[in-house]
């Protein structure tokens, strides 16, 4: 399913997804998070022109930091990826929210498998352009500690 990009250079169209996800409606968050990850998965830089980055960065980071549903943990960690592929400027706005931090602490609790799978994802885009803070800030325990849970054959 491709995404809609008829509304994607106006910004009430950014602000409506961003509402949603500040909601409490864990439904609302779910179907905000789907719309989002669509668009990004299907977007360019050149779509993407007028975007708020910082905006959804912070809501995106905010989200996957502080909630207790893996279904939100899962897709806030697809839309962390994915805006990561679609956009050049976001490996520096995420940073900015404490991005490494957060991944690590995903990838170290793994209490969400396909959420640590996409953090993982999200840490080798961002290793491409910043791997000095890569291991300065977490090191390499957050991702020897995803072994753990591989079966051994």
């Amino acid at each position: 399913m491709e995404a809609d990009f008829t509304q994607i250079h106006n910004p009430s169209f950014y602000f409506s997804i961003l509402n949603k996800l500040k909601l409490d409606n864990l439904q609302v968050k779910i179907e905000a998070l789907n719309s989002l990850s669509n668009l990004l998965t299907y977007a360019d830089q050149d779509r993407l022109n007028g975007f708020p980055l910082d905006l959804f960065s912070s809501e995106l980071l905010e989200l996957l930091n502080t909630t207790t549903d893996g279904n939100i943990a899962k897709l806030s960690a697809q839309c962390v990826f994915s805006l990561l592929e679609a956009h050049s400027r976001s490996t520096s706005s995420l940073m900015k929210y404490q991005v490494l931090t957060i991944l690590a602490s995903h990838l170290l609790n793994c209490k969400w498998f396909e959420a640590s799978e996409y953090c993982l994802k999200a840490l080798h885009v961002i290793s491409k352009y910043r791997a000095n803070d890569i291991s300065f800030k977490i090191g390499i325990e957050p991702f020897l500690k995803m072994f753990d849970h591989f079966t051994i054959i």
